[in-house]
């Protein structure tokens, strides 16, 4: 029996509205700690070379 294919997590479908996700975001940032974002702020300005993620091919089964 073939087992169905399971998508990565990145293309599954939201189960949120964009109302909703925008809500959950401000949520969070009104919850952040100052310091830790701040931190993250200078580690992601150290980046200097921008980064993709390939798209995943489909592999022949």
């Amino acid at each position: 029996m073939k087992q169905p294919t399971r998508l990565p997590w990145f293309l599954m479908p939201p189960s949120l509205s964009m109302e909703e996700y925008a809500a959950f975001v401000d949520a969070l940032l009104a919850h952040a700690d100052p310091e830790k974002v701040a931190r993250q702020k200078a580690i992601e300005e150290q980046i200097t070379q921008p980064f993709r993620l390939e798209p995943v091919q489909p592999r022949d089964q």
